[in-house]
């Protein structure tokens, strides 16, 4: 309990489900401090990483990341001022769940691009579209969800506490769908090779520990303010603080490779390239066609660009339920079985392209 101002424990009668969620302690301000320090610089290397891979839309990440940085200032700084406790404690806890949906967000957006490595269809661009919608909602559930957590009226009590509630359990539910998606496109197997298998941790481990910090929000929305979730402040640093700073710091970690492919392989990186800059060399219009299952043969011996491949298409036939014999793709998506060679598109154009090499050597 709060010795030096009062003014912030709140006396809940036992049996009353649905008090005002006063803070049950005094919060000690120098870990506060210290830990809003380390999100400028997370900004800041996100800020970084967007400019060097041009996704725009990562730049949200460093908005969270200044979220909380308000958040555990305003936290560190209200026990100095009594008069302003109560709005600043409601400030701490609105800035500080919007900061934790913005980065679920991130993640649904991470995940799609993903599923976009190995998927033609609707399911990159369904969650991207959900992840929008998602964080836009829950903000707005949370910015009047709060406030009404600490009116008088325990009637308006009650729907604040639903509208939080139902912000958190939809972070939790979009969590665990951007996880199971991620490894159900890992086990077709096609997203891992083009993307690698250390890559999976860009969205697994995010994933992970932001489930892990809104299942300890609802749990101080939900459980009585005499349990630990809401008495402990090492347990509110370790459970919702430190995953944040977890989350940010893998996709600042390894979004740059995510995002650009391996630097020496090409593909992705061409790809990249392609789609954000619109200037592309030859390679790089190679790589971008090879991504859409277009499949390329070598020009011609008196062609200019000797040795390079054009984009020519070949028409290729779905077989059925057959698998490629080499990469055992399965021949869906952009990996479209050749039945002459019994290749997926990919796998055929290697082959043609390691004939000509030899031709020509």
């Amino acid at each position: 309990m709060l010795e030096s101002n009062n003014t912030l424990v709140y006396s809940y009668t036992p049996g009353n489900r649905y008090p005002p969620p006063m803070i049950q302690y005094e919060p000690v301000r120098w870990i506060a401090y210290l830990m809003c320090a380390v999100f400028p610089l997370l900004a800041m290397r996100v800020l970084m990483v967007a400019k060097q891979t041009r996704a725009l839309w990562f730049c949200t990440a460093a908005v969270a990341s200044i979220l909380m940085f308000v958040s555990l200032l305003l936290r560190g700084a209200m026990g100095k001022n009594s008069d302003d406790a109560f709005r600043m404690y409601e400030t701490e806890n609105a800035l500080h769940l919007c900061a934790g949906y913005v980065l679920v967000g991130v993640l649904m957006r991470f995940a799609a691009e993903w599923v976009s490595t190995v998927s033609q269809g609707t399911m990159g661009l369904f969650l991207t579209h959900a992840g929008i919608g998602y964080t836009m909602t829950a903000v707005v559930c949370t910015c009047v969800g709060i406030p009404l957590m600490f009116d008088a009226s325990e009637v308006q009590r009650v729907s604040g506490y639903k509208l939080v509630s139902a912000a958190v359990i939809a972070s939790i539910g979009l969590g665990a769908l951007a996880a199971i998606l991620t490894l159900y496109h890992v086990k077709r197997g096609g997203s891992l090779s083009q993307r690698g298998a250390g890559q999976v941790s860009v969205v697994g481990v995010p994933a992970l520990l932001l489930v892990v910090w809104m299942s300890f929000a609802l749990a101080r929305v939900s459980l009585p303010m005499d349990n630990v979730a809401n008495t402990s402040d090492a347990m509110f640093y370790c459970l919702s603080v430190l995953p944040a700073v977890g989350a940010i710091a893998v996709w600042t970690g390894q979004a740059e490779e995510f995002l650009l492919g391996p630097g020496t392989d090409g593909d992705i990186g061409a790809v990249a390239r392609v789609r954000n800059t619109g200037v592309s060399s030859s390679s790089d219009v190679a790589a971008e066609h090879d991504m859409q299952g277009v499949t390329r043969v070598p020009t011609p011996c008196g062609s200019k660009d000797r040795g390079v491949v054009s984009g020519a298409r070949i028409s290729a036939v779905v077989v059925g339920v057959q698998h490629c014999r080499r990469c055992n793709c399965g021949g869906t998506g952009s990996a479209i079985l050749i039945a002459a060679s019994g290749l997926c598109a990919k796998c055929d154009y290697e082959a043609m392209l390691q004939q000509a090499m030899h031709r020509y050597v």
